[in-house]
């Protein structure tokens, strides 16, 4: 979307400044001079940034706060009913008030995340997915098997991570990396926030791994995340902490690991070749 364009979105949304800056992390200072018009030529990362908060179908601008609290409306597609957990699953608890005790009396056969007490489905992954899942993890393995001394470690989807230690947060990133063996207190999921997490997109999670699992993940210290879009064939990297914006990377690129100081490298060709395969498979 050109930046006329978002303005115009934003108007019929009903949308002030203040919260598409916090929505999409950019500051409110950048927000405020391309909406007027000062900013002349925003930065691409910037418009993607926004546009993201502006295509989110699931806002209602009448329940986004301001207090990173994460409403209800930014995942609604993906929120597990309470009625639908007490017929089926056994819990009985209201809003907000469900824990990691809860998530593990849920059958295996569904499976969900915990998020700050709320369940939200996990989609059920596709061909696609899991070739790009795998793909990056493998390169991320090698890379770091080449710098021992970054003492690192990669998991890969199914496997929980338990956020906050108030027992009401526990995900399931497609790729999570530890650096450090504080994360391993509990044998059945990881403690605490990892240095790095990737998600790859699916059809019926795009925006809640673009804004609402990169507003968790920001809230509760990870400190890199990266979002790959299959289907668009590109990568969204955040790194927190270091810059405000993500920045942006086709599958062609050679993109650097932040949390290693540049010393690890992913190759995107390579997702890139794979990925190519297996779409010529299912012409």
């Amino acid at each position: 979307m050109t930046a006329e364009e978002l303005r115009a979105r934003k108007k019929a949304l009903g949308y002030t400044n203040k919260m598409v800056s916090e929505l999409s992390g950019v500051p409110l200072g950048t927000v405020n001079k391309l909406f007027s018009g000062e900013t002349s030529a925003p930065r691409y990362d910037t418009l993607r940034a926004i546009e993201a908060v502006l295509k989110a179908r699931e806002f209602q601008k009448d329940k986004i706060s301001y207090s990173y609290s994460f409403p209800e409306a930014v995942s609604s597609t993906a929120r597990v009913e309470e009625s639908v957990l007490a017929t089926f699953y056994g819990v009985h608890k209201g809003s907000g008030e469900y824990t990691v005790d809860d998530l593990r009396a849920v059958p295996d056969d569904h499976r969900v995340e915990l998020i700050e007490g709320n369940f939200y489905d996990l989609a059920e992954p596709l061909l696609i997915h899991q070739n790009v899942v795998l793909s990056l993890a493998q390169l991320f393995i090698e890379c770091l098997e080449n710098h021992p001394e970054k003492a690192c470690m990669v998991f890969v989807s199914p496997v929980g991570v338990k956020l906050a230690s108030d027992e009401k947060t526990m995900v399931e990133p497609d790729i999570a990396v530890l650096c450090g063996e504080e994360h391993v207190k509990d044998p059945k999921c990881i403690t605490g926030a990892p240095d790095l997490i990737a998600e790859v997109l699916s059809p019926s999670n795009r925006d809640h791994d673009l804004i609402f699992k990169q507003m968790i993940y920001r809230k509760y210290g990870v400190k890199e995340y990266w979002i790959a879009d299959p289907d668009k064939e590109q990568l969204l990297v955040y790194r927190f902490g270091d810059m405000d914006l993500p920045k942006s990377y086709t599958f062609e690129d050679i993109v650097p690991v932040g949390i290693s100081d540049g010393e690890c490298i992913i190759d995107l060709r390579r997702v890139h070749a794979k990925l190519q395969r297996l779409k010529n498979w299912f012409r």
